[in-house]
Formats: structure tokens, C-alpha cells, sequence
């Protein structure tokens, strides 16, 4: 009797500590599984968009675009490559200037009513900017070129080119088809000639000095836009 009594109880003892074990192993075989982290492969990191490659020839201190502009990097100026009037080939300029196909009163360009409506408030775009303008008389010195380095060689000070210089006294790549001499070498200013209501100054590219001339004459126009030299 006592035999069998102390049988049940190992027996019962060992049960309820089967139960008791059997729980607390699964638990931990499904915990470990719970916490187990397979590798990734890493996440690919996202790029930002590859902007379009900028084309533009170097030339001095110009950047010459093949749009039919070209940007001064000194002062950030942008320039039409062609006078108006004339058209932007994707080479050259077309068309030669003169008095009188392409020259037009000082009143006529301030006005915009050149070839265009008068009710016409702005230039039209050109190479997708639609800011061009008039440039100040400052502005066009910026572009005259005394090749002989006399008085320097960008002149830019309203004096006329010295020594064996070339005509016109202008960069002829990155502006060509200008006239050496003549009406079709002079270019309009914005700038009013003081307080003369009669006068404003103009550029003549053939020596690369700035004179007063009357507003009723013809004279050429070349457009720019961005920067500002005052």
C-alpha cells in the first residue's frame, strides 16, 4: 500500500512538473522566434534628379549659350547676341544694320513701338526670358573692346579706343555682323542726356566712345536683361 502510494505521488509530482515546464519551453521557443530578424538587403536611398548639363563656350569673360544670349560673368549682364532687327540664325545674325531698316528714334525704342503694337508694355521673349530691356549707357561701355589695350583693354570708362584698335570696337565673335562704321554703329542708351528733353547718349561702336545725340535720330538697339550696372 505504501508502495503504491509513493508510485502515485512520483508519478503525479512528475505530471504536474511536465506541465508546469512544458509551457514556460514552449513560451520561450516562440519568444526567440518572435524576436528573430531575418537580413535585409538594404533599401535603395532615393537620388536626387540629375539636373540637364549646362552648355555654354567659354570665351574671355563670356559665356556664350546656343540660344542666341551670352552672359558677362563680371557683372551677371545677359545680352542678346543680335541687335533687334536682326535674326539669330543659331550661327550668326542675320541681316545688316543700317539707319534705315533697323534704326529707330530714341522715343520709338523707350516706347517699345518699334516693330511692335503700342500697346505693346514689354520686349518680347526671347530664349524663354521675357525681362529684356534698354540697357543704361554704363551697361553698353561694358561691352567695348579697344583690341590695341588703349586705354584699356575693355573700356568701359565712356573714352574712345586709342592706337591700332579694331573696328568695331566690340567682341565680333560673341556679337557679330556689326558694322564697322556708319548709322548702323550706333546703339541707343536708356539713359536720358541730363536734363536736355531733347538728347540722350548712345554708343558708336566704330572708336567705342558714348556721345549726346538727338532722340528724332535713328539709331540701333541691343537688349539685355539680369544684372545691372549703375
Amino acid at each position: 500500500m505504501k508502495r503504491w502510494l509513493l508510485g502515485s505521488i512520483i508519478i503525479l509530482v512528475t505530471f504536474v512538473s511536465m506541465l508546469l515546464i512544458t509551457p514556460i519551453w514552449q513560451w520561450q521557443q516562440s519568444s526567440k522566434s518572435a524576436i528573430e530578424v531575418k537580413p535585409q538587403p538594404p533599401a535603395a536611398i532615393p537620388q536626387p534628379p540629375v539636373a540637364p548639363a549646362v552648355t555654354f563656350e567659354v570665351r574671355g569673360h563670356y559665356h556664350i549659350h546656343p540660344d542666341g544670349t551670352v552672359t558677362d560673368t563680371r557683372n551677371g549682364l545677359m545680352w542678346k547676341r543680335c541687335a533687334e532687327g536682326q535674326t539669330w540664325t543659331g550661327a550668326t545674325c542675320s541681316r545688316t544694320l543700317t539707319q534705315e531698316t533697323t534704326g529707330r528714334p530714341w522715343d520709338k525704342v523707350m516706347s517699345i513701338s518699334w516693330f511692335f503694337s503700342p500697346k505693346q508694355k514689354s520686349w518680347p521673349a526671347f530664349a524663354g526670358y521675357s525681362d529684356w530691356r534698354v540697357p543704361n549707357i554704363k551697361e553698353l561701355r561694358t561691352l567695348v573692346y579697344c583690341s590695341s589695350g588703349k586705354p584699356q583693354t575693355w573700356n568701359d570708362a565712356g573714352n574712345w579706343c586709342k592706337g591700332n584698335y579694331e573696328q568695331p570696337t566690340i567682341d565680333q565673335v560673341v556679337f557679330p555682323n556689326v558694322p564697322r562704321a556708319g548709322l548702323g554703329s550706333w546703339f541707343w542708351s536708356a539713359s536720358a542726356y541730363g536734363s536736355d528733353s531733347s538728347g540722350a547718349w548712345a554708343l558708336y561702336v566704330n572708336n567705342g566712345g558714348d556721345y549726346w545725340r538727338g532722340r528724332s535720330s535713328a539709331r540701333q538697339v541691343r537688349l539685355v536683361r539680369a544684372g545691372r550696372v549703375q
